[in-house]
């Protein structure tokens, strides 16, 4: 346990704290006093340094007063503000029992307290007020604390129990040495965090001191910390007196106050229910006390465990930093599949709570920073933000793909007039009007719970029609918003998921509209932009940010209104709420404004407190609106946890049954909860124990049916073993089940039952109703207002079900009835949104207490953080996350579409100018395919493998070129007087490799041999060769290696002819570059200059080599077409060419030793030796090998243009590489005369 409680003790009650809960043990007399001592770096300060803690100097802090000047502590002093943080650290109780026979394990508790201090000390901080930062939220790390350290080891109920209080003073020093408030937000932030330092280190101890240890669980099976192995649970139970005295004081709260205490509260609970101390008794008689409640045998077991361990010596173990890195990824893995970005303590806590004791703090923050699948994007050094790549690319993609398709289409239906003769809804009306002139691919139609959107999309799908939009398709993020959409009478309704996966997409030019929007995740939000420019679809993305969001990380809806420059159209007028004040509360709500809501429903008494009988009011009022049961299709019921959803379906059964409606007597059926277990940790073995449930979403073919459980008999080797005698492989498994409990559920006749998974074939889905009958093989399916749809059979060994009568506020959202009834103690603001909208006539919130809930209003956004808001909040630089990849830079600047142009003028001027320079655009088309390719891979949308036949076409005219450039270069050198010697070389080499393309086996040494002769003339140039040897040198280029022509990529078309497909491929790039298709466009401007460039490519393609103005080589045949030359090589050659890469900086070493060796008459074998094992030579060698090649990077033109200052950088840069070589390789012989030295100078 790790916790922390605010101390806001004034008029000296914090003598009292002090004295009775901190310096007492809870048992000694009161002349055996707990010493505490001063820790933190701010002892030094106060002159506090390894002094005790005493009532004097803690009373000063508790009254702001500095003990060492006697002057005010901080700048500014609050009053009733907290004086002290109390973080109390307990040990885990099995570690306590054995405290009492191995008292290394209270040091062991000790030390891992200390740890967990030292981190929490890292992260306090100070407020930033001055400056930018006047309103902001930002502030600064100090990581300066001064705090009292109490060590405890028994309960106030006698039972051994190793705690500590850490009582930090409200006080730290900021950069300019001035004391002010602690600003504990980031310390509060990370108490899991360094709960789990804790609980990490003092497993580690333990392991060392040879304990063996075991998880222990919570009901939903994650891990919380480490027991040690072999305690008896009747020992466990025996000292946990103290648990179930707090225990009982929770459930009298509960009764009192109608919820359970928060953490703060039982803090409270604990304190104030502590016994007086017993005032003879010392340590040793207490201790004895202890061992005299175990039984002899008890006693013998944990001694003889005590006993093995002190003998004990565990080796220790290396550490491979690889699987400390696996242990990072599966982290990351686990909490990025639900959010977006959070700081690099949640990753290191998570990382540490599935391996406790297994790897070192330091160790995994080390590892951390070098682990690329995670990015540091900014703020605090020492606990930045940090999200995947994958996730920062996925925001870049979404903003700049919606941001680069406005103006590429042409308005739909500009005429049309929606809900002709209707004046009030005009707002509706300007908004359908909008959409249909909307000349953009994406739109954003964000309306309010209650404004109309179902019936504006009906009138908007008319108007598509109107408009000649013949494919509409309307889809959802879940199964329970489809059936919505398909009861308003859209039935072609579908899910996001099967929309996207089906093979058969919609036709070109389609209309799609996603309702619900604010549901898609981040992930899915992108496919659908991808699928839409794939498929050339237009796109409205229908939902409300407020409202709930996708269970998966990233608030899709929300990025695009609130990041994005996305075409936005907004309902804002709400029809559904009957009740005026009711509308006003729920508008309220819409604009964020939750308290002023809250105090309006109070007021208008929608809000109902009843302590502990709120739930029992809240079934009253459902029984009301429901004219006790009889119209159930009346009221919807919420509640928003699974606890106080089966006690409110409890209570409103037995008032079912008094009415009739529900049976007094029926069955007992078997039914899966499910834990909601993230897809990373379904994969993992060591996450499963003998008796967790298992439930298949899906059908597992020789497994089970989906519906259908089972329970794990065991695990091994990544194998789960059933008890229906089947094995499931986690690692193929985690789609198609879901892990959990299973529970005992009463059917009656006239029950309401919810099915949780899929069974098509059935037509049932996650989210449909049902009524029990009489007859126990069948149910009357219902639609979500409660209607009758139709009789079918009850599925045969199906659990995925559970009571109908309440549902979650996710549930909810969709849904609308007369009435809505919400029993809760808490509701974040959207919950408290999306479950008060859904009535028409009348609303009824039951709660405990009102003020409590309020309270949870006023911290409980329920927004998760995206990366872009963080830039807005100026929590991280602006430039940083283009800056973290140049992919995803590339993404945003080149694959996108170029849309600038917005008319029929403009494209028929980008195709003109096109045609004009044609050789340019195929550059440019290959410059894009490169984009595309990393694109793809960075974001994973598809996979291309190979070169198309058309970029095989491209490559050999860009080679072609690039042959007559050096020609041209080669001229030139000669007109201007250059030696032409270099040429010559240079061109022999050339045609050396040229010649030996053929040969895979032996292409790399070819190459290597070519680089060594020219390395070796443009070394002897440089050091022995006169003015215009050293000039012509660095004109010389290096031989250029021809790749192998790669295997042309076959088309879907198999029957055409090369001709054709290459056509084919060539006519699509063409479409692609003036945005254009043939059945878009009528006979006009546009098609005829198509017509030209398809009419000119099938002449360049069916033209003879020396028409296509392609130089003739050795490696294109004279009077053979380009094509059928290509496909000869493709056949000739192997399917891969095997490309290798050579040490660039060794080669080079050894050439130009070998050439330095030569002007100093050495012998080669002497020193030839790369020195890959000296770091500061090999950093010198490489820093000059890098000026070397700038200046044999400079082309021909550029030399000849700027000769005089090439000639001056040789004269500094060639004499010192030089002596270079000679020192550092032989620096006991000296040069052997003054004149050798003289011409390596020059």
């Amino acid at each position: 346990m790790f916790n922390m409680t605010k101390i806001r003790a004034t008029n000296g009650a914090g003598k009292s704290f002090y004295a009775n809960h901190l310096a007492a043990n809870d048992y000694y007399s009161e002349s055996e006093k707990v010493v505490g001592c001063w820790k933190g770096f701010l002892t030094y300060n106060f002159g506090l340094l390894g002094e005790k803690v005493d009532l004097n100097a803690f009373s000063l802090f508790q009254k702001g007063i500095d003990p060492l000047s006697g002057g005010k502590l901080t700048q500014r002093r609050v009053s009733g503000g907290p004086r002290f943080f109390d973080f109390q650290v307990a040990a885990p109780k099995s570690v306590s029992i054995m405290s009492l026979f191995d008292a290394r394990l209270i040091e062991a508790h000790r030390e891992a307290v200390d740890e967990a201090m030292r981190e929490l000390e890292s992260l306090a901080a100070v407020r930033l007020r001055t400056g930018d930062h006047v309103f902001t939220n930002n502030y600064e790390i100090t990581g300066q604390i001064i705090y009292a350290q109490f060590h405890h080891d028994a309960s106030r109920a006698l039972d051994p129990q190793l705690h500590t209080h850490n009582v930090v003073v409200n006080v730290t020093q900021d950069s300019d040495g001035k004391y002010k408030a602690l600003e504990s937000l980031e310390m509060c932030r990370a108490i899991r965090y360094a709960g789990k330092v804790y609980h990490n280190k003092l497993s580690e101890l333990c392991r060392q001191l040879g304990y063996e240890l075991e998880n222990h669980y919570d009901e939903k099976g994650r891990i919380l910390w480490k027991d040690i192995k072999g305690i008896p649970p009747e020992v466990m139970e025996l000292y946990s007196k103290r648990r179930h005295e707090i225990e009982k004081l929770e459930e009298a709260f509960i009764a009192e106050h109608g919820r359970k205490p928060t953490l703060t509260e039982n803090n409270q609970l604990s304190m104030s229910s502590r016994a007086s101390k017993m005032k003879t008794a010392t340590s040793a008689e207490v201790r004895e006390y202890q061992l005299s409640q175990l039984t002899a045998e008890q006693k013998r077991l944990l001694f003889r465990k005590a006993d093995q361990v002190k003998w004990s010596q565990p080796e220790k173990e290396w550490i491979d930093p690889e699987l400390v890195q696996k242990a990072l990824r599966e982290a990351v893995h686990l909490i990025f599949e639900r959010e977006s970005v959070v700081k690099l303590d949640k990753v290191l806590a998570e990382a540490m709570n599935q391996n406790l004791g297994a790897y070192p703090l330091e160790m995994l923050k080390e590892e951390a920073g070098e682990l690329p699948e995670l990015k540091k994007l900014g703020g605090l050094d020492v606990n930045p933000w940090v999200a995947p790549q994958e996730i920062i690319d996925r925001e870049l993609y979404a903003i700049e793909a919606v941001e680069n398709q406005r103006g590429v289409f042409e308005a739909i239906a500009p005429e049309f007039t929606a809900f002709a003769g209707e004046e009030s809804r005009t707002s509706q009306a300007e908004l359908i009007r909008g959409l249909l002139n909307s000349r953009d691919r994406f739109n954003l139609f964000r309306g309010v719970a209650g404004a109309g959107k179902t019936s504006t999309l009906q009138e908007f799908c008319r108007g598509l029609r109107s408009g000649g939009v013949a494919s509409i398709h309307l889809i959802a993020p879940t199964n329970s918003a489809v059936d919505v959409l398909k009861q308003e009478g859209f039935e072609q309704s579908q899910t996001a998921a099967s929309f996207l996966q089906r093979s058969e997409k919609p036709p070109s030019g389609s209309y799609v509209i996603i309702d619900e929007s604010g549901l898609n995740s981040l992930r899915e939000g992108v496919e659908i932009i991808r699928t839409a420019r794939e498929n050339n679809y237009r796109v409205l993305f229908v939902g409300d940010a407020r409202q709930h969001t996708a269970v998966e990380s990233g608030d899709f809806f929300r990025l695009l209104e609130e990041h994005s420059e996305i075409r936005q159209f907004s309902l804002t007028d709400i029809h559904r709420q009957q009740h005026e004040e009711y509308r006003r509360g729920i508008m309220e709500c819409a604009l964020g404004q939750f308290e002023q809501a809250f105090d309006r429903f109070d007021r208008n008494h929608f809000i109902h407190e009843g302590k502990a009988k709120y739930l029992e009011d809240a079934a009253q009022s459902y029984m009301d609106y429901t004219n006790n049961g009889q119209r159930i299709d009346r009221a919807i019921l919420v509640a928003p946890t699974h606890d106080e959803g089966d006690r409110l379906t409890d209570a409103v059964r037995r008032k079912l049954k008094d009415h009739g409606i529900v049976a007094k007597e029926g069955r007992t059926t078997v039914v899966f909860r499910s834990w909601n277990w993230e897809k990373t940790r379904l994969k993992e073995e060591k996450h499963y124990s003998p008796g967790y449930a298992i439930s298949f979403v899906r059908t597992m073919k020789g497994v089970a049916k989906a519906g259908e459980t089972a329970c794990v008999e065991y695990v091994k080797d990544g194998m789960l073993h059933l008890d229906n005698g089947k094995l499931l492989h986690l690692k193929t498994a985690a789609d198609f089940i879901e892990v959990g409990e299973l529970r005992e559920l009463e059917l009656c006749a006239g029950d309401l039952i919810q099915f949780n998974v899929n069974l098509r074939e059935r037509k049932i889905y996650n989210g449909s109703l049902a009524r029990v009958t009489d007859d126990p093989e069948k149910v009357m399916l219902l639609y979500s207002d409660g209607r009758k749809r139709e009789l079918v059979e009850m599925p045969k060994g199906y659990a995925a079900f559970k009571y109908g009568w309440v549902t979650t506020s996710h549930k909810s959202q969709g849904r609308t009835a007369e009435n809505v009834v919400v029993a809760a103690q808490g509701l974040d603001c959207k919950a408290f949104y999306v479950s008060l909208s859904r009535g028409r006539k009348h609303m009824a919130l039951h709660c405990p207490e009102k003020a409590f809930l309020k309270e949870q209003l006023s911290f409980r956004h329920g927004n998760r953080r995206s990366i872009h808001d963080l830039v807005r909040d100026r929590e991280v630089p602006a430039g940083r996350i283009l800056a973290l990849s140049k992919e995803a830079q590339a993404a945003k600047e080149r694959t996108l579409p170029n849309t600038r142009y917005k008319s029929v003028k403009g494209r028929l001027g980008k195709l003109a100018d096109k045609l004009k320079k044609l050789a340019q655009s195929i550059r440019h088309f290959g410059a894009q395919v490169a984009s595309r390719r990393g694109r793809n891979a960075r974001y994973g949308l598809e996979i291309i493998t190979g070169d198309s036949a058309f970029e095989i076409k491209r490559n050999a005219a860009i080679d072609t070129e690039k042959i007559m450039k050096r020609k041209r270069q080669e001229e030139e050198h000669r007109q201007n007087g250059g030696d032409s010697s270099g040429w010559n070389l240079f061109n022999e080499l050339q045609e050396f490799l040229n010649t030996a393309q053929d040969t895979d086996n032996n292409r790399e040494e070819i190459h290597d041999f070519a680089e060594r002769e020219h390395a070796i003339f443009v070394l002897d140039s440089l050091f022995t060769g006169k003015k215009t040897q050293r000039k012509a040198a660095l004109q010389i280029p290096k031989p250029v290696r021809l790749p192998a022509v790669p295997k042309v990529a076959s088309l879907s078309e198999a029957s055409l002819t090369e001709d054709e497909r290459l056509l084919a491929e060539a006519r699509t790039w063409l479409e692609s570059q003036i945005d254009v298709t043939d059945s878009a466009v009528s006979i006009t401007e546009d098609e005829r200059l198509l017509a030209e460039a398809r009419e000119w490519l099938e002449e360049q393609i069916n033209t003879p080599v020396q028409q296509t103005g392609l130089r003739e080589s050795e490696n294109l045949p004279p009077n053979e077409n380009l094509l059928e030359w290509i496909s000869k090589v493709v056949e000739e050659q192997e399917a891969e060419s095997i490309e290798k890469k050579i040490d660039a900086q060794e080669s080079i070493w050894k050439l130009k030793v070998k050439t330095a060796l030569k002007k100093i008459q050495k012998p080669e074998s002497a020193v030839l030796q790369y020195p890959g094992d000296s770091p500061d030579l090999r950093d010198e060698v490489a820093r000059r090998i890098s000026e070397q090649k700038k200046h044999e990077k400079v082309s021909p033109a550029e030399a000849i243009h700027s000769s005089e200052h090439k000639e001056e950088r040789q004269k500094q840069a060639a004499p010192d590489l030089q002596r270079l070589h000679y020192e550092k390789i032989a620096p006991e012989q000296k040069l052997p005369n003054q004149k050798q030295s003289r011409g390596m100078e020059r």
